[in-house]
């Protein structure tokens, strides 16, 4: 089961409904699943320890923002695959990549930003 399936299967067994009155509950559990990531990753950082716990709340981020897009109805899973390849069309034309002097990949002259319009539907904005 991908994760879109999954997001779908939890609201449905908890009877979650889509609707653009959730998103400031999505986005808060967001922030809030986030922030204990940052806890694990800095005590896993600082003592070498906890590497399964950083690994939990990273699952934890990511199944959240499947939640966020299940609520709006996009297309995550699509959307990922499509910033896959453009962000490898970052490469330079010799094939190697640029990068900045603190080691972030920066875009080449090739670089094609991803078509996403067609992966979200038209929702209505939330009244909070």
């Amino acid at each position: 089961m991908d994760p879109e399936e999954q997001a779908r299967q939890f609201r449905a067994a908890f009877g979650v409904e889509n609707h653009p009155e959730k998103r400031s509950l999505q986005f808060s559990l967001i922030e809030e699943e986030y922030a204990e990531f940052c806890e694990a990753y800095h005590r896993y950082n600082e003592t070498g320890e906890g590497a399964a716990d950083c690994l939990k709340e990273a699952g934890d981020v990511v199944y959240v923002f499947f939640q966020f897009c299940a609520n709006e109805g996009w297309q995550l899973l699509q959307a990922l695959l499509r910033i896959h390849v453009s962000n490898m069309s970052k490469l330079g034309a010799d094939g190697r990549p640029v990068r900045r002097a603190d080691g972030k990949v920066l875009k080449s002259i090739r670089y094609k930003p991803p078509y996403l319009n067609d992966l979200v539907k038209s929702v209505e904005p939330a009244s909070n």
